[in-house]
């Protein structure tokens, strides 16, 4: 299911992401779709350092790198 979400992005970047978009003859949902996907590819990075968390573990600032940087290693490679 899908549900709408107001989130705050930069401007600039946003308009010139969706130009981009629109000069690739994308549709206007490809903005939303990747924003999903990307969501998608960081949810059980966080969840997991949440789950730690939650145990009372603490979580380093070079854990909380490595568990993203894992993630997003392991959705590039699927791609």
């Amino acid at each position: 299911m899908k549900k709408r979400y107001f989130v705050s992005l930069d401007q600039e970047i946003t308009d010139q992401f969706k130009a981009d978009l629109e000069s690739l003859n994308l549709p206007p949902a490809t903005f939303s779709n990747l924003v999903n996907e990307w969501i998608e590819s960081f949810a059980p990075s966080v969840h997991q350092m949440a789950e730690k968390k939650r145990k009372g573990e603490q979580l380093s600032f070079e854990e909380i790198m490595g568990t993203v940087l894992d993630g997003t290693a392991r959705k590039m490679m699927k791609s």
